[in-house]
């Protein structure tokens, strides 16, 4: 019975992780739309193609697992970060560009939150997790203990290289700073912190 909690747990935290991955690429690309400078908009919309491969990669996982009825279940942290980010989403569909200082706000939280899915990526890569994923994915996909650890590892890397991207990007921002009128629409954070904190996996 442990042993079968142990592994609904995995599934369902790799399904939670890959709609967090597909919500985090629709940001980022929401954001972009928002940049005026293209190399800025360009390096959002790469990261934002990095999440939504993580998505893809973790369903397909996730879909090789044995299909005893695991329902999908969000953990409650994760899911008021959703709704948060709902939130953000429907403030920043009502200005037209992000100024310096909103996006050096902005670039603040989406760092922690790269931190964060490094360490979703961590948890995952620990041996007895990969083993257990390993042991139980579906027989006629052949899947190797090699290439799921390839899969965890690059996503890892990726979301340690946003960090950098992001950085980059706030560089960027500041040498091409243009003057802004007074009364251009600003994104507000009215929770800044309330997703940048998901709940850590538990294998």
């Amino acid at each position: 019975m442990g042993r079968d909690h142990e592994l609904m747990t995995l599934v369902n935290s790799l399904r939670y992780l890959a709609v967090f991955e597909s919500k985090t690429s629709s940001l980022y690309e929401d954001v972009a739309e928002k940049l005026e400078s293209p190399l800025a908009k360009a390096l959002l919309q790469n990261i934002s193609l990095d999440c939504r491969k993580h998505a893809i990669s973790l369903k397909g996982i996730a879909q090789s697992m044995p299909k005893n009825g695991f329902q999908f279940d969000m953990p409650k942290a994760m899911r008021e970060t959703w709704g948060s980010i709902d939130s953000f989403q429907i403030e920043l569909s009502k200005v037209d560009t992000i100024d310096q200082t909103d996006m050096g706000n902005l670039i603040e939280q989406l760092a922690r939150w790269e931190d964060s899915l490094a360490a979703e990526y961590y948890g995952l890569l620990q041996f007895n997790t990969i083993d257990l994923l390993h042991k139980h994915m579906n027989k006629p996909y052949k899947v190797d203990f090699e290439t799921l650890k390839t899969i965890l590892l690059q996503a890892q890397h990726d979301e340690e290289y946003h960090r950098e991207i992001l950085v980059m990007v706030m560089e960027l921002l500041k040498r091409e700073e243009t003057a802004q009128t007074d009364n251009t629409p600003r994104v507000t954070f009215s929770n800044p912190d309330a997703w940048s904190r998901p709940t850590p996996m538990v294998p």
